[in-house]
């Protein structure tokens, strides 16, 4: 008779616990950052229970933040940034946010460029030139 008086308060203990939210963590980050790149690009990677939104902005308040991804991958390869710095926070499906990202892309100079490419150019020539002396010789 105990027993059949305790089935009504299991059941009810049983809905309680399935309808209470359970505890999710907030998306995160991997790197803590900020993170710097000198060529526009970076990967970013995150850990998170579920789907996320990204988000990058120029503006550390997100006033012009516009959503780069939404899904349940955990990393997202950002290219062709300009020199500047960025924003990027995540979102999960509740609404929680990471702690925001801090990006800073400053590309390496032309003149540096330019010094490389004329080095390489200059190899280039070498081999060639070291090539063509060989073949004259046999």
């Amino acid at each position: 008779m105990a027993r059949a008086a305790l089935l009504p308060v299991f059941a009810l203990a049983s809905l309680v616990s399935l309808s209470a939210p359970a505890y999710a963590e907030a998306p995160a980050f991997s790197d803590a950052g900020p993170i710097a790149s000198d060529t526009g690009y970076t990967l970013v990677q995150w850990s998170a229970p579920g789907a996320v939104t990204l988000d990058l902005a120029h503006r550390p308040d997100f006033s012009d933040a516009r959503t780069l991804y939404s899904g349940a991958n955990s990393a997202y390869f950002l290219s062709g940034l300009a020199d500047g710095t960025y924003y990027l926070k995540l979102r999960d499906e509740a609404g929680t946010a990471s702690a925001t990202l801090e990006l800073d892309v400053a590309h390496q100079s032309l003149t540096r460029a330019l010094w490389l490419a004329g080095l390489g150019a200059l190899v280039f020539l070498a081999i060639v030139a070291t090539i063509l002396r060989g073949a004259r010789d046999e």
